[in-house]
Protein backbone atom coordinates (compact mmCIF):
# COMPACT_ATOMS: atom_id res chain seq x y z
CA UNK A 1 0.00 0.00 0.00
CA UNK A 2 2.93 2.02 0.84
CA UNK A 3 4.27 1.86 -2.61
CA UNK A 4 0.96 3.14 -4.57
CA UNK A 5 0.58 6.03 -2.05
CA UNK A 6 4.32 6.86 -3.34
CA UNK A 7 3.65 6.58 -6.96
CA UNK A 8 0.27 8.45 -6.65
CA UNK A 9 2.27 11.37 -4.77
CA UNK A 10 5.45 11.09 -7.96
CA UNK A 11 2.78 11.39 -10.73
CA UNK A 12 0.63 14.24 -8.61
CA UNK A 13 4.37 16.21 -8.03
CA UNK A 14 4.87 15.59 -11.61
CA UNK A 15 1.73 16.93 -13.08
CA UNK A 16 2.26 19.93 -10.44
CA UNK A 17 5.42 20.36 -12.62
CA UNK A 18 4.11 20.34 -15.83
CA UNK A 19 1.95 22.84 -14.59
CA UNK A 20 4.36 25.05 -13.15
CA UNK A 21 6.34 24.38 -16.31
CA UNK A 22 3.77 26.01 -18.90
CA UNK A 23 2.53 28.53 -16.59
CA UNK A 24 6.17 29.89 -16.38
CA UNK A 25 6.36 29.69 -20.09
CA UNK A 26 3.30 31.21 -21.25
CA UNK A 27 4.15 33.84 -18.57
CA UNK A 28 7.58 34.86 -19.92
CA UNK A 29 6.24 34.20 -23.91
CA UNK A 30 3.47 36.84 -23.04
CA UNK A 31 5.16 39.68 -20.64
CA UNK A 32 9.20 39.38 -21.47
CA UNK A 33 10.81 40.47 -24.62
CA UNK A 34 14.29 39.78 -24.18
CA UNK A 35 16.82 42.19 -25.03
CA UNK A 36 19.02 41.50 -28.58
CA UNK A 37 16.73 38.64 -29.27
CA UNK A 38 14.52 38.91 -32.00
CA UNK A 39 10.81 38.69 -30.88
CA UNK A 40 10.14 35.67 -32.63
CA UNK A 41 12.73 33.76 -31.46
CA UNK A 42 12.07 33.78 -27.58
CA UNK A 43 11.30 30.64 -27.38
CA UNK A 44 15.15 29.34 -26.33
CA UNK A 45 15.96 31.50 -22.93
CA UNK A 46 11.42 31.33 -22.05
CA UNK A 47 11.68 27.34 -22.83
CA UNK A 48 14.97 26.84 -20.30
CA UNK A 49 13.37 29.45 -17.31
CA UNK A 50 10.55 27.14 -17.05
CA UNK A 51 12.27 24.07 -17.69
CA UNK A 52 14.78 24.90 -14.71
CA UNK A 53 11.59 25.41 -12.80
CA UNK A 54 9.59 22.98 -13.13
CA UNK A 55 12.86 20.75 -12.10
CA UNK A 56 13.78 22.32 -9.33
CA UNK A 57 10.36 21.78 -8.14
CA UNK A 58 9.24 18.37 -9.35
CA UNK A 59 13.03 17.31 -7.74
CA UNK A 60 12.57 18.61 -4.27
CA UNK A 61 8.78 17.92 -3.61
CA UNK A 62 9.51 14.41 -4.93
CA UNK A 63 12.87 13.95 -2.64
CA UNK A 64 11.42 15.72 0.30
CA UNK A 65 7.55 13.99 0.45
CA UNK A 66 7.86 11.43 -2.17
CA UNK A 67 10.89 8.95 -1.01
CA UNK A 68 10.92 10.85 2.52
CA UNK A 69 15.03 11.80 1.66
CA UNK A 70 16.13 14.65 3.61
CA UNK A 71 19.68 14.47 3.68
CA UNK A 72 21.19 17.96 2.54
CA UNK A 73 18.44 19.28 -0.09
CA UNK A 74 20.45 22.24 -1.11
CA UNK A 75 23.42 20.40 -2.44
CA UNK A 76 20.97 18.15 -4.27
CA UNK A 77 19.36 20.72 -5.54
CA UNK A 78 22.23 22.81 -6.31
CA UNK A 79 23.89 19.47 -8.25
CA UNK A 80 20.66 19.10 -10.61
CA UNK A 81 20.49 22.98 -11.16
CA UNK A 82 24.04 22.64 -12.43
CA UNK A 83 23.25 19.82 -14.54
CA UNK A 84 20.39 21.14 -16.27
CA UNK A 85 22.21 24.51 -16.39
CA UNK A 86 24.63 22.59 -18.77
CA UNK A 87 22.85 20.05 -20.60
CA UNK A 88 19.44 21.99 -21.50
CA UNK A 89 21.19 25.08 -23.67
CA UNK A 90 22.51 22.08 -25.83
CA UNK A 91 19.30 20.74 -26.45
CA UNK A 92 17.27 24.35 -27.23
Amino acid sequence: MKDYIRVIKFVLFSISAGIIEITVFTLLNEFVSWPNIDANSDYGPNYFIALVCSIIWNFTFNRRFTFKSVENIPLAMTKIFGYYCIFTPASI
